[in-house]
């Protein structure tokens, strides 16, 4: 439907609101996520890894493109992929020092008041920790594009450790319901990372 638009054309449409021209943007540009992933190493992670980071880029150019400012959408598109890909591996880096970077504050052991329980003390800096929750509002925004609400909460509640059981009483659910969710959560995650 969208073959012969220009990029720049699918971006004006995006930003009325058609969602059709925004997956010929991702189809158009999904090889050039996995290309770029592919040229670098995750620490501690795989390629897949990278090009969901890619992915991320590329939906934060189509949102943040703005053709005033004279520059071709492939041009940001490319350098909005590879700072995303490039943030994940520095801080991929970062992490993998994790256990130098941490101390534990024996002293709040055994306390009771949840304000002063601080186990573990961070040294991150003010923009790691900017760009930490920039790159969780971006993924949970990818995350509410391509599941459901119930399967975002699903999600939410198995990162957050919750039982299958735990997740039943909470939602009023069924375990299988709560089973097959996660499971479509699963798929659509994987099935949009990789295509």
């Amino acid at each position: 439907m969208y073959k012969n638009y220009s990029d720049e054309k699918l971006i004006k449409l995006v930003q009325k609101g058609e969602t059709t021209a925004e997956d010929e943007l991702i189809s158009r540009y999904k090889n050039l996520v996995r290309n770029r992933a592919r040229k670098y190493f995750l620490a501690g992670g795989e390629t897949e890894d990278l090009i969901q980071e890619g992915m991320i880029g590329l939906y934060k150019a189509i949102r943040d493109y703005d053709e005033t400012k004279n520059a071709a959408f492939f041009s940001f598109a490319y350098n909005c992929i590879t700072k995303k890909i490039m943030t994940a591996i520095k801080k991929a880096s970062r992490l993998k020092h994790m256990p130098l970077n941490v101390a534990v504050n024996l002293s709040t052991f055994g306390i009771k008041d949840e304000n002063e329980k601080q186990a573990f003390v961070s040294d991150l800096s003010p923009e790691d920790i900017v760009i930490e929750k920039e790159d969780i509002e971006e993924l949970q925004e990818w995350l509410n594009k391509i599941l459901s609400k119930f399967e975002c909460i699903v999600l939410n509640m198995y990162i957050e450790g919750l039982s299958y059981g735990e997740m039943s009483s909470k939602l009023k659910k069924s375990i299988k319901a709560i089973d097959n969710s996660l499971s479509r959560a699963k798929k659509k995650i994987k099935y949009s990372i990789t295509n």
